[in-house]
């Protein structure tokens, strides 16, 4: 009886962790429409920042 528990317990974490993982991913794919739409935003009104000069 006892290991049956175990087992259900361990399912509902490894599910819980999954859910997580797909909540993240949903976030970032979130933040990367948000950057593309404010980098298509500062291309239309022509106020696009300088490119970084790269330090060596």
């Amino acid at each position: 009886m006892q290991e049956e528990v175990c087992s259900g317990g361990e399912r509902t974490r490894v599910g819980g962790v999954v859910a997580v993982a797909k909540v993240e991913e949903a976030e970032r794919a979130v933040g990367r429409a948000v950057q593309a739409a404010s980098r298509s935003d500062r291309r239309r009104t022509g106020v696009a920042p300088p490119p970084a000069p790269s330090r060596r």
